[in-house]
């Protein structure tokens, strides 16, 4: 397991990007959209900077209750077309799971691409009652747990393993200010970097 992406939005103020890639961070996911209206104006001098200093990048969504479609549309207009992996914000409860499939089926539609699923109590809750659901199954899992365990709680139901955890949101990142979001992978640099550039598809 290793501790080499983290997730980044507006709230954090990168110094030095070098900084970031020497103690060990391989990947970032940055928001870029909210809704159908809201852009993070730091998106792009971020993503400029981080892939220019050899960062593996990728984008991420927070999802809110209105037209599914269109805010899918909004995200890859922003964020671009051309990344490797794009993210499903999934953490307002006022979004169904019918929702966030109406989601995915845009993300895919619009870039060829499966998106990958971030979420917390909110996804468990809402698959606490399914035998499995092939749609999910389909995407890779990022899965929010903060816990000293040597492994987070998740839907198993659903996911046989999780693909990034996201255990601790006061993590300290050379060249970074701010408290950061870290996240683990059940995996070698290697294989990381290899599977970042299929994207969220779940191949099991």
């Amino acid at each position: 397991m290793i501790d080499a992406v983290i997730d980044l939005s507006h709230w954090e103020t990168v110094t030095d990007w070098g900084a970031v890639k020497k103690s060990g961070i391989a990947g970032v996911i940055y928001k870029a959209t909210e809704g159908h209206t809201y852009i993070d104006t730091t998106y792009h001098d971020a993503r400029a900077s981080a892939e220019a200093t050899g960062l593996l990048w990728g984008a991420y969504h927070f999802l809110r209750p209105s037209d599914l479609a269109r805010q899918a549309a909004f995200f890859v207009e922003t964020a671009g077309k051309d990344l490797d992996l794009y993210c499903a914000d999934h953490e307002d409860a006022g979004v169904s799971l019918d929702d966030l499939k109406e989601f995915l089926g845009e993300m895919h539609a619009i870039t060829g691409k499966h998106a990958l699923i971030y979420s917390g109590h909110v996804l468990k809750e809402q698959v606490a009652d399914l035998a499995g659901d092939a749609i999910l199954a389909a995407h890779r899992l990022w899965i929010a747990h903060y816990t000293d365990a040597e492994a987070p709680v998740w839907p198993t139901n659903i996911w046989p393993s999780w693909w990034l955890w996201q255990y601790t949101e006061t993590g300290a990142v050379p060249g970074i200010e701010d408290e950061t979001d870290r996240n683990r992978y059940h995996g070698s640099l290697a294989k990381l970097k290899r599977e970042w550039k299929q994207g969220g598809a779940n191949h099991g």
